[in-house]
Parts: C-alpha cells; sequence; structure tokens
C-alpha cells in the first residue's frame, strides 16, 4: 500500500513545528511559520514534497471551515444589518483599488485587458489571514473586525464576475453568455435554498439528537452539511469559501451552534495551517532573490494602494478614521482568490510567465507582512487621530448634550452598551452613548436617545458629550488599544471624572489601573465567579457563605492590583486606601413588605451587629441627612450605606421584600 501523502505530510507537521517554535521565540506569529514552511520544503526550496496538489486540496478544506466558523460566530440577523458595509464599503473598496491599478498599469503601456486583470488581482485580499488573526487576537467583535469582515464578505462575492469577464478581456470567450445565465439561474436557486434550509436544516438537527443522544452523529451531520453546501456553491461557479460560509449562518440559527462550533475548531486549526503552507510552496525562492528589489517594490506600491482604496471607502460609509486606518492596515495584502484569477488569465495570455512570476513573489510579501500591519494599525491610527477631530454625522442626528450634568457617559453600544442605557433609564440616570457605527446612531437619535458618532479615542468627541461635566464614564468596547487610549486621555484631562471599564481579560486590569482607571471589570474573571457560585448552591453551601467567598476573591484580587504601588504614598494616604478597598457607599431601597419598613435605625441593628451606618436616606423628592437612630425607615425609601463590603454583600436581604 502507498503512503506517500502520509509521509509528506508528518514531515510538513514536523518541520512545521519547529519553524513554527523558532517563530514563536522571536515573536513571530505563527502564519509566518507555516508560510515560511512551504518556502522551505516546497518545490522551489529543497523540493521535499511531492504530493503539492494533494496538499493543496486539504488547503482547501480549511479555508471552509474557517469560514463555515465564521459564519456560526456570526448570524444571519447580524448579516442583514451589515448588508451596507458588505455591499456599499465593499463595492467601493474593490472599485477604487481596482481603478488606481488599473490607470498604473495603463499609463505603463499595458493593455486594457491585462490593466483591468491587474486591478482585479490587487483589489482582493485574504480571508484566511485576516479572519484568522482577529480570531487568534479576539478582535472579531470589534468595529475594525465587523468591517473587515463585511469587505472579505463581497470580495467573495465579486470573485465570479471578475472570472467570467476575464475570456471576454481576453477574446476567447464563445459561449460566454450562456455561462452568465447558466450562473444567475444557478444562484437564483441557491438564493431560495439558502432561506429555505434556513428552517429546515436547525429542525433536522434537532431530531438528531432527540432521536440519537449522539454528538458523534450530529458532528458528521454538521460536517456533511458545511461540505455539501460548499461543493454545492462551488459546482455553480460561486466560491467554497461562499458556501460555507452561508452553510455556517445556517447553523447559528440552530440551538446546536456551540456545539458545532466546538465540534469543528480543531478540523479548522490544523486544515488552516495547511492553507498557509500550501502558500508558502508557490513562493520561488530562486526568482524573489534574482529580482528581489523589483518585487519589494512592488509589493510596497500593493500594499499603499489597497490601504489607501479601503481606508477611503471606509470614510465613505461615514465611519471615523481609526477604524478605517485599522480595516486598511488589515486588508492591504493579496488575497488567495487572486492566485486562482492570475492563473487564469495566464491560461488566456492576459499574463505572461513573468509577470506572473512577479505577481505571485510579490503577493506573497505582503501576505508575510500582513501579521506586522494588524499589529501596527492601531498604534499609527490613534497616532494619526492626534492630528484631526472628529465631528457629528449631522447636527439632526445627534442630540447634543451639553445640558447634562453629573451624568454617565457610555462608550459603545453593543450588548454591554445596550444593558447598561437601560438600567440607567430605569433609575433616572441622566446618560448619553459614543458609537462610531453612523446606522447605530441614526437609529438610536430617531429612538430620541443622546448619542454622539465619533471615536472617543479623540478629545473633541468626548467635549461634545459634556465629559467635563460628567460623574461616570464608562468603557464597553472590545477594542483593547482603544480603551488604553481613552483611559489614559480622560485620568489626564477629566481627573474628577470616575472611569469603570470593562475588559476580557484579567492582564489587562493591571494595564488600565496605571493608567488611571478607578474599575475595571474582567469578563473571564466575573463569569468564573458566576460559574463557581452556581456550582456552589448545587451542593446547597448556604447563600452567604458564597457571598462571603466571592467577595473575598474580588478583595484579594482587585485589591492586590490597588495596592501594587502601595510604599510609594504617605501614611495617611495607606490609610485612606486601605479603608476605600474594604469599604464603600452604596445606596439600597427599601422594597415593600421588607421587615425594616416602619423600624428605626437604632431597632435595625445594622450598625451595632454588622457596623453598616446609615449616612443619608432619600425619602421621594428629598433628602433626609439629618437622620438619628430613632429615624423610621419606609417603603420606598433608598437608604444610603457606609460599611465593609462583605457586610453590605451579605445583609442585603434586609431590605428586600
Amino acid at each position: 500500500m502507498e503512503f506517500g501523502i502520509l509521509k509528506e505530510v508528518t514531515i510538513l507537521f514536523a518541520v512545521a513545528i519547529v519553524i513554527v517554535f523558532i517563530c514563536s521565540k522571536i515573536r513571530l506569529p505563527a502564519i509566518i511559520g507555516f508560510l515560511f514552511t512551504g518556502i522551505v520544503l516546497g518545490p522551489h526550496g529543497i523540493a521535499l514534497l511531492d504530493s503539492a496538489h494533494e496538499i493543496e486540496l486539504l488547503a482547501e478544506i480549511g479555508i471552509i471551515f474557517l469560514l463555515f466558523t465564521i459564519g456560526i460566530e456570526l448570524s444571519i440577523t447580524e448579516l442583514i444589518r451589515m448588508k451596507k458595509p458588505v455591499f456599499l464599503g465593499g463595492g467601493l473598496q474593490v472599485g477604487f483599488s481596482t481603478l488606481i491599478v488599473f490607470i498604473i498599469a495603463y499609463l505603463c503601456s499595458y493593455s486594457f485587458g491585462t490593466s483591468l486583470v491587474m486591478g482585479f488581482l490587487v483589489s482582493l485580499s485574504s480571508t484566511a489571514i485576516v479572519l484568522k488573526i482577529f480570531q487568534s487576537n479576539n478582535s472579531m467583535d470589534s468595529p475594525h473586525g465587523r468591517l473587515s469582515l463585511s469587505l472579505l464578505i463581497f470580495q467573495d462575492l465579486i470573485i465570479v464576475p471578475m472570472v467570467l469577464i476575464i475570456p471576454f478581456l481576453s477574446g476567447t470567450s464563445e459561449n460566454s453568455l450562456t455561462e452568465v445565465g447558466s450562473l444567475l439561474v444557478n444562484l437564483a436557486l441557491i438564493v431560495v435554498f439558502f432561506f429555505l434550509a434556513r428552517k429546515v436544516i436547525p429542525a433536522v438537527l434537532r431530531t438528531i439528537m432527540i432521536a440519537t443522544h449522539n454528538k458523534e452523529i450530529l458532528l458528521f451531520s454538521i460536517l456533511v452539511i458545511c461540505l455539501g453546501i460548499a461543493f454545492v456553491t462551488s459546482s455553480v461557479g460561486l466560491s467554497l469559501s461562499l458556501g460555507a460560509f452561508l452553510a455556517g449562518l445556517l447553523i447559528s440559527e440552530s440551538e446546536y451552534s456551540t456545539s458545532s462550533l466546538e465540534g469543528v475548531l480543531p478540523f479548522r486549526d490544523v486544515f488552516t495551517s495547511l492553507f498557509f503552507i500550501s502558500v508558502g510552496m508557490l513562493f520561488n525562492l530562486h526568482f524573489a532573490v534574482a529580482h528581489i528589489g523589483t518585487l519589494l517594490l512592488i509589493a510596497l506600491c500593493m500594499i499603499l494602494i489597497k490601504i489607501v482604496a479601503t481606508v477611503i471607502s471606509i470614510l465613505c460609509l461615514r465611519y471615523p478614521l481609526r477604524p478605517a486606518i485599522i480595516v486598511g492596515f488589515s486588508l492591504a495584502q493579496v488575497g488567495e482568490f487572486s492566485f486562482i484569477l492570475s492563473k487564469a488569465a495566464l491560461d488566456v495570455t492576459l499574463l505572461t510567465e513573468t509577470q506572473y512570476q512577479y505577481f505571485l513573489g510579490a503577493s506573497i510579501l505582503t501576505m508575510i507582512c500582513t501579521p506586522f500591519l494588524i499589529d501596527w494599525a492601531p498604534s499609527f491610527a490613534l497616532w494619526c487621530n492626534r492630528f484631526i477631530d472628529s465631528k457629528n454625522i449631522d447636527d439632526d442626528e445627534a442630540t447634543i448634550t451639553n445640558e447634562l450634568t453629573d451624568h454617565l457617559v457610555i462608550i459603545g453600544y453593543g450588548l454591554g452598551g445596550k444593558y447598561l442605557t437601560q438600567a440607567a433609564r430605569a433609575v433616572n440616570i441622566p446618560y448619553t452613548i459614543i458609537e462610531m457605527n453612523p446606522e447605530t446612531v441614526r437609529n438610536l437619535s430617531k429612538k430620541g436617545e443622546r448619542v454622539h458618532y465619533g471615536d472617543a479615542t479623540q478629545h473633541t468627541i468626548l467635549e461634545n458629550a459634556s465629559l467635563h461635566k460628567a460623574r461616570v464614564l464608562a468603557i464597553v468596547i472590545s477594542d483593547m488599544i482603544a480603551v488604553r487610549r481613552i483611559v489614559e486621555i480622560v485620568h489626564k484631562e477629566y481627573p474628577s471624572v470616575r472611569i469603570i471599564a470593562r475588559t476580557r481579560y484579567l492582564k489587562e486590569i493591571e494595564v488600565l489601573k496605571s493608567l488611571g482607571a478607578n474599575e475595571v471589570i474582567a469578563e473571564d474573571f466575573e463569569s468564573s465567579i458566576e460559574v463557581f457560585s452556581n456550582v456552589l448552591s448545587k451542593y446547597y453551601v448556604p447563600v452567604n457563605d458564597i457571598y462571603d467567598i466571592i467577595a473575598s476573591i474580588r478583595k484579594d484580587y482587585y485589591d492586590a492590583l490597588r495596592l501594587d504601588n502601595i510604599e510609594s504614598v504617605t501614611t495617611s494616604s495607606k490609610e485612606l486606601d486601605v479603608l476605600q478597598a474594604s469599604h464603600k457607599v452604596i445606596s439600597v431601597r427599601v422594597k415593600p413588605n421588607s421587615a425594616l419598613c416602619g423600624v428605626s435605625i437604632q431597632e435595625s441593628g445594622l450598625r451595632a451587629q454588622y457596623g453598616i451606618n446609615i449616612i443619608a436616606i432619600r425619602r421621594d423628592e428629598s433628602v433626609l441627612s439629618n437622620i438619628d437612630g430613632t429615624t423610621l425607615l419606609q417603603e420606598g425609601d433608598i437608604v444610603y450605606l457606609f460599611g465593609d463590603k462583605v457586610n453590605l454583600e451579605r445583609n442585603m436581604q434586609y431590605f428586600q421584600g
């Protein structure tokens, strides 16, 4: 039995382990290691691999799984909401890139067809590389992550007409009109099938699980759906990756989407790595060494053209400059589908062999630069932001909030921002929102919300939200580079404002604290607390004991960060920091039927037994500050308490009905 492909894949993975390990030691991304693995082992390196075609097929499966997981993590509803950046933004980006390259090539005396094809090749970006880096950086939910995904989706769609146009440009097409008509009919059938399957597939998966309760069968069913839809779209002339993305969207409508994602992730990581290796195998090392100067110049021109075209496109969607620059840097490489187009153009003599090799070498160089460009983009965008001031969309599309004082400023209107505004509205806290998605701003403005459009890393936007009069700033966005910059600006310019920031990871807490954040909430830390508190409750651990454990853990962790630099302050400041760390002031409403209704402060025993002091009472529209032990508590009173955090948490039940 012949095991050639097995032997070569084993060698390939073994070499990849060594190269990726070396890259990690010198702080290079793993993608660079995989590309170098392909260059070293490929036909233009030491030529150790003979099954290049089989490896390319395995790499295609990696692209399928990558786009499938992206579709699952998105949703059909979210995709519909993204229609403007997908079609308008994507159309502008492809159009501007193609036009710029076409003009340059045509002025360099290339033919009309060759110039247009060169524009097509440069306009496309690498879905696999960009989304892989964004997923590893947890940037998919950021504004630039969503915008990049929108433009990449359009590029996957536009590849079809580009392929059809190439025979026309070369004059070799004979039955192109028939092919176009057949494609349109098949595309219409795909659309109808997609909307029918949206209801059918979740029901089928539900039936399978109810009938079998077998995860293996569920996983195989999901793989069949993913690969099957990808095959169908490929059969009618669309890309495999687009079909996989549509399959992921369909699965996202099912309650088994999380299980699907967990089952596919190992396949995705392995096969996607093969894709990057297969791209490296295309790189002609001998040609690159002989023409390195020209290749570097071409690659630099490609990157600059794509950055300029993408930034202009995003600005046309009325997004701020910072996300536009980050998206421009992220999509600055030439994509994998450009290799397919370039091969088709070579076959019909629109490109010569030399032109093809120049394009191939320069394109892979742009791919190699991508991880570094994505890393540099946020810092460069913030640097550019310091020289400009953003403005609101329109005076009639954002409510001016100069009249607000002592209010809450919320940065970001994602899920966290939405819940925060609902809570603020429920308790009559005045607030305003800063959001950089223009569609979201328009929708909020129509609902009468106080909202400002713009990038909160800019001083002008913060000033327009009357931050100098605000009490609290809540930062609930996913872009950690932006969060750091906002905290730094606000701490310096508005020292009286209390800064509360959200982060995903514990390691960010110390950084944000050092920049000036008063409170930092770590999602993974708080979610882990929620998990273990639920687990303990299932073992009938007393609720107040659970509260004690939670308070102790929070105190141990957060206070440890707060007191890192305690030696550099005076004794009185030390004592104040310790007091603030262990004590706080909170407000509690006396609920109907509470045990404290009609009870005097002295009779409540809060101070004598628990060391909790009632410092004021808000009753109706007045505040009672001149209180003593004989003051009676009434239903509906808002009581301001000062005391130890643990005791406050433990005794909340006295105020409940």
